[in-house]
């Protein structure tokens, strides 16, 4: 799923995620996946270990939380599907506890963007790392 959208519009990655990030997500019971008629479409992450808890962006990082890696199979890419992601995702921060979810999106990926700021989250920052640009958003739960 996750190597089916290298190269396509808005997508920045190349071999991310690789092995080590979906083992450690599995391993911590962090990935979950869309799944439809036994067709895997959609994946999303809670990053175990909140690799931007250090930017100075953030208004809230007592009990924040990161999410990463959403994915869409390219055929269903348009449909709604990362909306329901979040929406199942944001039930898993509210028992976890969140008080703010963090998250980076690729500034050439205009679909996530809106995405996110649909569902309220703010632009707080911007940070180049991992090869691209990105901004860097918040929400309270």
């Amino acid at each position: 799923l996750y190597r089916s959208v290298v190269g396509i519009p808005f997508c920045v990655w190349d071999d991310y995620p690789g092995r080590y990030e979906i083992e450690e997500d599995m391993a911590a019971g962090t990935l979950f996946v869309l799944e439809m008629e036994g067709k895997l479409l959609g994946a999303i992450s809670i990053v175990p270990s909140n690799e931007m808890d250090d930017l100075d962006c953030w208004k809230i990082t007592e009990g924040a939380r990161e999410f990463a890696r959403v994915v869409i199979a390219p055929k269903h890419q348009g449909e709604g599907l990362s909306k329901l992601l979040l929406e199942g995702i944001w039930q898993e921060f509210i028992k976890l506890g969140t008080t703010s979810v963090h998250i980076s999106v690729a500034k050439k990926n205009i679909p996530a963007q809106k995405l996110y700021r649909s569902f309220g989250f703010e632009f707080s920052g911007e940070k180049d790392m991992y090869g691209s640009s990105y901004y860097l958003c918040e929400k309270r739960v």
